[in-house]
């Protein structure tokens, strides 16, 4: 089996503040460097409509890619992966500013 260590930023994440987003892929002590996929879907919790970003590839099995929220919020992520003949979509929760403030 693959293994997706999905990594979200650390500390509080501010709308129209790019930050970093990981998706580190391994199969036993392995990294994977040949994953057919790897995308990140951001998606408020509750709604629908979603966003979806293509990574690529940086080093040792590790994918990234940099995102910037528009809206304050508690949002869905979800890495999508293929490699070696397996899907797997790990997720988490991340929370953008301070929606439970006005």
């Amino acid at each position: 089996m693959i293994q997706v260590d999905l990594i979200l930023p650390t500390g509080p994440v501010e709308t129209l503040q790019s930050v970093p987003f990981e998706a580190r892929v391994t199969q036993g002590e392995e990294p994977v460097a040949d994953a057919q996929e790897v995308s990140f879907e951001f998606r408020l919790v509750g709604q629908d409509e979603h966003d979806l970003i293509d990574a690529n590839h940086a080093e040792n099995g590790s994918y990234r890619i940099d995102k910037t929220f528009e809206a304050e919020g508690t949002y869905e992520v979800i890495a999508h992966v293929t490699a070696r003949g397996m899907h797997v979509m790990p997720k988490k929760e991340i929370v953008v500013g301070n929606p439970g403030k006005k």
